[in-house]
């Protein structure tokens, strides 16, 4: 069941973000953004949706928006970094209600991340490792990208290898 405030804390937090960015926050007057990206796109084997605006993008996972962040554009790369994370987006991970289903920024989260893997035991060094990858895994590796009219093929590295996705426009 969706909770009520849910969709009143995401677009509170989405017109934050725009606020942020017209304050010259991050770039939104596309000297730095590929207009050409905006809209929403699905990776149709995950299913999850990538919604595009102006330097700002969201994921969508059944139905929710899951996380959110900004990104840049310049000579075909794109560089995203999270901002944002949905307690309710752990939880689905984890299978089970581990984190109040708000927003939390990157160092909230972190935190509230640390707090509960030390109730599960983890000591003090593990969970700074544990949080240091997680930390890491928030910027997303610089990505080459084409637009046709309907599809956003991202192309990067993995662990050595050249991969990829693919998103469709909705």
């Amino acid at each position: 069941m969706k909770k009520p405030y849910f969709l009143f804390t995401a677009v509170i937090l989405f017109l934050g973000l725009n606020l942020y960015a017209q304050e010259g926050g991050f770039p939104i007057d596309g000297s730095l953004i590929d207009t050409s990206l905006n809209g929403n796109w699905i990776d149709r084997e995950s299913g999850i949706v990538l919604s595009m605006d102006n330097g700002i993008f969201t994921f969508i996972m059944d139905d929710e928006v899951t996380i959110m962040g900004t990104y840049t554009t310049a000579g075909g790369v794109i560089q995203k970094s999270v901002t944002h994370y949905f307690g309710g987006f752990f939880n689905l991970m984890v299978n089970g209600p581990m984190l109040d289903e708000v927003w939390y920024s990157l160092e909230e989260f972190t935190i509230s991340l640390g707090g509960l893997l030390s109730a599960f035991g983890m000591n003090a060094k593990e969970i700074e490792e544990l949080l240091d990858e997680f930390i890491e895994l928030n910027v997303f590796p610089a990505m080459q990208y084409s637009l046709t009219e309907n599809s956003i093929i991202f192309t990067y590295e993995y662990e050595g290898t050249e991969t990829g996705d693919v998103y469709y426009r909705l």
